[in-house]
């Protein structure tokens, strides 16, 4: 995804939010650091950009985005990943490789589930579904190994 911020402040203004310089910071660093991250990993990534933000700042700008949908967390491990669906649908499926910590956002199998409601029941908008396992590098590897 190309930060577009023309984009951003049109779906943060559909959302009665702004786009900050902080939001947009923070976003961008995610972005360019490519692979799911810790905040204290985003913290470090900005300081050494000469951005010093401190770790609350960051928590309550992720979940700002968690909340638009233009990122999402691993609770697993705790990390966070920009949403790279086109939010056709509310449900996100991630493929975790357990192996190398690998994290990737499978839009294909989004489509294919239909998250259950009933009268009882509403399911979390942008709902997120981890799906452990092994990335085919890792299972190449381990083929070759015992090979």
């Amino acid at each position: 995804m190309a930060i577009d911020e023309a984009s951003l402040v049109s779906k943060c203004r559909s959302e009665s939010k702004a786009l900050t310089p902080k939001r947009l910071k923070i976003l961008i660093a995610l972005e360019q650091i490519g692979h799911a991250v810790t905040a204290y990993d985003l913290k470090s990534r900005l300081f050494q950009q000469a951005v010093d933000l401190n770790i609350s700042t960051i928590y309550r700008v992720l979940n700002f985005w968690i909340e638009i949908g233009l990122i999402h967390k691993i609770e697993s491990n705790n990390k966070y990943l920009i949403c790279h669906d086109e939010h056709n649908n509310d449900l996100h499926v991630l493929q975790h490789c357990i192996t190398c910590d690998l994290v990737l956002e499978t839009c294909e199998l989004s489509s294919q589930f239909q998250m259950p409601c009933t009268r009882s029941f509403s399911v979390n908008p942008s709902q997120v579904i981890e799906v452990k396992g092994q990335c085919s590098s890792c299972l190449n590897n381990v083929s070759q190994l015992s090979n």
